[in-house]
């Protein structure tokens, strides 16, 4: 038979009426409606998100933002904060600092300079009394009042400093600004016309030294003579307690940096150690007692004078205090 002819399959008819071509359209117009009523929606919630960080930015900074102005203002009055590295994350400029504690020690000098040279127009004619460098101290932008102040604030930061980096090299900038301070400052809190002024300042100096020294930082030999001096008239002054003796034997090591050969720059040591020799609080405790018998071996010519101090002391000795003396050449 014949074969049969496969149907050919009828197409679609792709033309709409234009009653199908207004739905199709009004569909397409309601999606591409809802596509910009989200897209809308979207951004004004994108511009909220960004309306919202600006003003946390901007609180950020305000909080963060100290003016110019107030820095310059709070460093005059001597109340300037070092902020240290680890809180503010803000690198420490030492060497500005070092720059501005060199023209504040200049300008203290110059200042103690004039008052000696009124003391001394008492007892010497006007004509021998050299006259001090006033330019020295107007060119400081700090007050006279806030000397002081700024100079502690600078020695807090030094602290702060080698609390938290134990580990790390110094700049030499820090290194030099703490031995500006280490040989001036220090001598200002013993003297008796400066005491009252820098004693705070020289207690907290004396503490940067002494932690420079325990962590064994290098070129630490350059901060042992006023140290040392200080931490000795701290356990002869009236009312000395035991706790000032034995900080000082803690820091014996230090009297070995000295220069003992030297006779004329370490009179006021030898002077120093001789009272410790005598006083009845290094005979009193242990600290003071092993104190003495160091001082045996710092240096060969002064154990003589260390010898004729005790023994001038054995007449008026009780009991008691001679054991103690014979125990300390013992184990000298």
């Amino acid at each position: 038979g014949k074969e049969e002819m496969p149907r050919k399959a009828k197409r679609r008819s792709t033309v709409r009426t234009p009653r199908q071509t207004n739905t199709v359209a009004t569909a397409s117009t309601k999606k591409v409606k809802g596509k910009g009523v989200r897209q809308e929606a979207r951004d004004a919630h994108r511009d909220d998100d960004d309306a919202r960080m600006d003003e946390v930015d901007e609180n950020h900074d305000k909080e963060n933002r100290t003016p110019r102005n107030a820095n310059t203002a709070s460093a005059r009055n001597g109340s300037t904060k070092h902020s240290s590295t680890k809180k503010s994350g803000v690198r420490h400029d030492w060497v500005a600092t070092h720059a501005t504690a060199t023209r504040v020690i200049t300008a203290i000098k110059a200042h103690r300079a004039k008052e000696l040279a009124r003391a001394a127009k008492d007892n010497t004619s006007e004509a021998d009394v050299p006259e001090a460098d006033e330019s020295i101290e107007e060119e400081d932008s700090i007050p006279p009042s806030g000397r002081s102040k700024y100079l502690e604030g600078v020695t807090t930061s030094i602290k702060e400093w080698l609390t938290e980096k134990t580990r790390a090299s110094p700049p030499d900038a820090l290194k030099d600004t703490l031995r500006l301070l280490h040989d001036y400052v220090i001598g200002y809190a013993q003297e008796k016309e400066t005491k009252t002024e820098y004693e705070t300042i020289g207690r907290e100096v004396v503490a940067a030294c002494e932690l420079w020294w325990r962590q064994d930082r290098p070129d630490k030999d350059f901060l042992v003579p006023q140290t040392i001096l200080y931490l000795l008239t701290k356990a002869l002054e009236p009312g000395a307690k035991v706790g000032s003796v034995k900080r000082l034997y803690d820091l014996r090591a230090m009297l070995l940096a000295l220069d003992f050969q030297d006779e004329e720059s370490s009179e006021s040591l030898r002077r120093q150690l001789l009272r410790c020799s005598i006083h009845p609080l290094f005979w009193r405790t242990s600290d003071g007692n092993k104190f003495m018998v160091y001082m045996f071996g710092l240096h060969p010519p002064f154990i003589d004078q260390l010898h004729m101090a005790l023994k001038g002391q054995i007449p008026k000795c009780s009991k008691e205090s001679l054991i103690v003396l014979g125990q300390i050449y013992y184990k000298a």
